[in-house]
């Protein structure tokens, strides 16, 4: 599983647009791209994330599965 920048990740089968393959997007919000749902903010959050990592601080990753 790959933690990555991305927008969309919904249903392939539907007609939706996905950039996922059970990888993980980051976000900072849920917003509509081209008329789908999608994460917002995705290289930013990444960005902090990696900063994150590297600092070895405490952090909270919050998954959400709501998006449907």
């Amino acid at each position: 599983i790959l933690i990555h920048v991305g927008n969309f990740c919904g249903d392939t089968a539907l007609g939706f647009r996905s950039e996922v393959e059970g990888c993980i997007l980051l976000g900072g919000r849920v917003g509509i791209l081209e008329g789908q749902q999608a994460i917002i903010n995705s290289r930013q959050a990444l960005g902090r994330f990696l900063i994150a990592l590297n600092e070895d601080k405490e952090f909270l990753l919050r998954l959400r599965s709501d998006l449907t």
